[in-house]
């Protein structure tokens, strides 16, 4: 009975100093994210103020693409652009030649001046057959190189995880009391097995605190899609266009032609329901199209790929 109480109280104690190991290992860790992101924020420039005009000159695509995140960035620059051309009467709803709702230009208004819009206007594309990625990239691009977004998805601070050092004497003293344990306590038949067992439950836990559980690039310290310009840019633009803002407005309190893409691009649906509801039917129609035939792409390529 006295060996049995001693065989568990060394298991006990080693599954403490596990523990203890464990957390001694993540104060480390965490010690050396904080000390990453403080040489990170120390290389980092303070942006310049912006020109009091600069996101107005931005322009409403732009503005898109920084307040959403991810892939769908690219549709609310779209419909900020598209709303704004519907707004100034640049373009008219119709049906396309398959009789699926779209826009049309009017082409006696002639060519837009420059930006997304004369880039939609380049493509002579029907605007339900136009992915928005074709015109919205190099927008993407240009923010890019202006420093407002950060080029890549998944940017994190340089960082070196700390070997965890008290998980591996842990482990190292875990291996050495498996001798003990199997060889100590033998007596009677079930004691032995117990004991064995228990030796190899101890062998697998040891050999576990080799494995450096904290990974090299966590997500404590992925950057954010935004560099510090592009925050400011953000900030700028909630505070010009809060007036755009639907929840502040009634329905006596309609958009002005120039407002439209901004709204739009800032409050997203909400805004354009205010401008025009046959317009929120139309683009998200657009969006299920486009999306059914990336996913058609996805799975294709997902067949092809295992097929050989």
């Amino acid at each position: 009975m006295i060996k049995v109480v001693v065989l568990i109280g060394c298991v006990l104690v080693y599954v403490g100093l596990l523990c203890i190991a464990w957390w001694l290992d993540g104060r480390v860790y965490r010690k050396a994210i904080s000390a990453a992101w403080d040489r990170h924020m120390a290389t980092v420039p303070e942006p310049a103020d912006l020109a009091p005009d600069a996101v107005v000159r931005m322009g409403p695509a732009a503005l898109g693409v920084l307040i959403v995140e991810g892939r769908w960035s690219a549709w609310r620059a779209y419909e900020a652009v598209v709303a704004g051309l519907l707004a100034k009467g640049s373009v008219r709803p119709a049906d396309n030649h398959r009789g699926r709702p779209t826009l049309v230009w009017e082409w006696e208004k002639g060519p837009p001046e420059g930006g997304v819009e004369k880039a939609v206007w380049d493509q002579h594309c029907d605007l339900a057959e136009l992915h928005p990625n074709r015109v919205v990239h190099p927008v993407v691009q240009r923010l890019v190189s202006e420093g407002v977004l950060r080029e890549g998805e998944t940017l994190h601070v340089p960082f070196r995880p700390p070997v965890p050092v008290w998980a591996k004497i842990a482990g190292v003293l875990g291996l050495a009391l498996t001798w003990p344990v199997a060889h100590l306590f033998p007596d009677g038949i079930y004691l032995s097995k117990g004991s064995i067992l228990t030796a190899g439950a101890l062998i697998l836990l040891s050999l576990s605190m080799f494995i450096n559980i904290n990974e090299e690039q966590p997500t404590a310290l992925r950057l954010p899609r935004l560099s510090e310009r592009g925050e400011q840019v953000v900030k700028q633009a909630s505070v010009q266009f809060a007036h755009l803002d639907p929840a502040v407005r009634d329905e006596s309190q309609r958009y002005e032609p120039d407002e439209v893409a901004f709204a739009v691009a800032l409050f997203g649906d909400r805004a354009l329901a205010c401008f025009s509801e046959d317009l929120v039917e139309r683009l998200a129609e657009w969006q299920a199209y486009w999306g059914a035939l990336e996913e058609r792409a996805r799975r294709e390529e997902y067949l092809r790929r295992w097929s050989g």
